[in-house]
């Protein structure tokens, strides 16, 4: 795909030039992101990886059972 200049001649468009033509969705998908794993970093440590209720014993057998491979 090719991008016409202010003077009519035509360039090269790589990827890295079409994120940065819209900064307003680059910055606020990262933004977005950031407020994501901010948000889930609070819950995941004491809630998913350090339960203070042991998980069911199906859970394992649903995990086993949809993980690729």
């Amino acid at each position: 795909m090719d991008a016409v200049n202010a003077l009519g001649g035509r360039r090269a468009v790589t990827v890295g030039m079409r994120v940065f033509n819209r900064p307003f969705y680059f910055l606020m998908s990262i933004l977005i992101a950031g407020l994501v794993i901010c948000g889930f970093s609070l819950t995941i440590g004491s809630n998913l990886i350090h339960p203070s209720v042991p998980r069911p014993r199906i859970l394992y057998l649903h995990a086993a059972t949809f993980l690729p491979g």
